[in-house]
């Protein structure tokens, strides 16, 4: 399920409308809508702002990343910097 499928789901079991998570995190309805029916990317600002208004963390609706494997054995992820 992608993140947006999940971010709607929680709202339907909070009865909430696109236009009362508008209002909480400052994002436009239609761009709120375009996210959520997977017309528009949703950037990390808005994810963090959807979460708040949700009084969910932002790691509620992330999936973790699968470990890579070489040759039988796990790696860490790289390291960026």
């Amino acid at each position: 399920m992608k993140v947006a499928q999940k971010i709607l789901h929680a709202m339907q079991e909070d009865g909430m409308e696109t236009e009362a998570l508008s209002r909480q995190t400052g994002i436009p309805e239609q761009k709120l809508h375009d996210i959520l029916h997977g017309k528009r990317q949703l950037h990390f600002e808005d994810y963090a702002a959807v979460c708040h208004a949700l009084g969910v963390p932002v790691s509620a609706f992330l999936e973790p990343c699968a470990p890579e494997t070489h040759g039988g054995q796990q790696t860490a992820p790289p390291r960026r910097g």
